[in-house]
């Protein structure tokens, strides 16, 4: 436990971390569990109004199909997304 908060850690990148490196990272991580709940419930608010507004099962599952498909459409192109525009030819 002592080696994540030593002053001599490098990133993958080979520089040095700064001291509060774990707190940056959990910062960073409690913002997107934000963003992801908020954005989550706000598409459920939507789908419930629609259902209740229509009384249409059909609008329920046009609605649910609507709400996903950004999630959906992203997942599959972020894990072949290029993480360095220089490729090592080696």
């Amino acid at each position: 436990m002592a080696e994540l908060h030593d002053a001599t850690s490098l990133s993958a990148a080979g520089l040095p971390l700064p001291k509060n490196w774990l707190a940056i990272i959990a910062f960073i991580w409690a913002g997107q569990a934000a963003s992801m709940i908020t954005s989550y419930a706000a598409g459920y608010a939507v789908v419930w109004y629609v259902t209740e507004s229509t009384g249409s099962a059909l609008m329920l599952a046009a609605m649910n199909i609507a709400v996903c498909c950004p999630w959906g459409s992203s997942r599959p192109s972020a894990a072949s997304w290029p993480t360095s525009t220089t490729a090592s030819s080696s």
